[in-house]
């Protein structure tokens, strides 16, 4: 039921309240009615908003329409659209490390999106550092469903595997005639099971201690924390990386051809 629903129903209630408390059912209807009169003006200004960005972007004033896009990011809002918009506007400016991040943001909310796909490919074409697959095992399995599955959908995935090898496995102790036609079914739905389980884990052990970054400037890498030790190598921008550790105003991290380094936290942002 939307929200116009709901507060039609706590205000039928209302009146049809006892008297003693009528009026605290009265006064509830009003608190409510003001909060979703608050949050349906607030919806209403972050669609305009959108609008204006939209309209922006297609008139040709990308950085205009990055200004607007952000200032939606800003406000805690976690859309694919927007991300995606963000991304071909930073793409415009040719600013690629800004667009793959929020290519890699939108990924995570709408996965199996072929344009959103296609333009990761270019960017990642385009940039400086050339980046094959992940080479780490857990980081392979993790990433092995990002770009068709969100997060929620791969529990959801994984549970209802989980519950199928548990119905079939309740049979089979059951009904002993159908063990012999159970088996193939059986074996099938806990290799199914335990493979999701492994990915799940991998994608929730990745995000928690190996989190995705995206370089957004050019930068050196350091051999430790701090501009006193040894420049080793350069990364460019939309080099894609994982975070492995921090200390103090920089980074170590790991790149999917294992190399590692450490880098100022400024110039990366998490996905």
């Amino acid at each position: 039921m939307n929200g116009l629903g709901r507060l039609l129903r706590l205000y039928e209630w209302a009146q049809h309240s006892a008297p003693l408390r009528r009026q605290y059912a009265v006064g509830l209807f009003l608190i409510v009615l003001c909060r979703f009169a608050t949050v349906a003006a607030a919806q209403g200004d972050l669609t305009n908003i959108a609008g204006q960005a939209n309209a922006l972007y297609e008139q040709g004033d990308y950085a205009g329409a990055i200004n607007l896009y952000e200032s939606l990011v800003a406000t805690g809002i976690r859309d694919g659209v927007i991300y995606f918009n963000l991304g071909n506007a930073y793409f415009e400016t040719e600013n690629l490390g800004k667009a793959l991040l929020n290519y890699r943001r939108a990924q995570i909310l709408m996965p199996r999106d072929g344009e959103l796909s296609a333009n990761m490919a270019r960017v990642r074409s385009e940039r400086v550092d050339i980046q094959g697959d992940e080479t780490i095992l857990v980081d392979s399995l993790a990433s092995l469903t990002s770009g068709v599955l969100t997060f929620g959908e791969l529990g959801w995935v994984t549970l209802v595997l989980w519950t199928l090898f548990f119905v079939i496995f309740a049979i089979w102790l059951v009904r002993r005639e159908w063990r012999d036609i159970l088996r193939v079914p059986l074996i099938a739905a806990s290799v199914l099971m335990m493979s999701a389980a492994v990915i799940l884990g991998s994608r929730m052990f990745v995000e928690s201690n190996r989190p995705a970054a995206l370089l957004v400037n050019d930068a050196e890498i350091m051999s430790g924390p701090g501009e006193d030790y040894l420049e080793i190598y350069r990364l460019y921008s939309a080099a894609e990386l994982r975070v492995l550790e921090q200390h103090g105003d920089w980074v170590r991290f790991i790149l999917p051809d294992q190399r590692q380094g450490w880098i100022q936290s400024r110039v990366i942002e998490i996905i």
